[in-house]
């Protein structure tokens, strides 16, 4: 069984890249997230 940890920070990252791209509303709605939650919960 993987990492918890790394397997956490590995979909923030995949949502941060996907932000830089497409734009961080895009990124809130194709992960199901609030945006708010998409940036601050990395640093938490």
């Amino acid at each position: 069984m993987g990492n918890n940890i790394t397997l956490k920070l590995k979909y923030k990252e995949s949502i941060v890249k996907f932000s830089y791209k497409y734009g961080v509303t895009k990124a809130a709605i194709k992960y199901r997230n609030i945006i708010k939650n998409c940036f601050t919960s990395s640093f938490n």
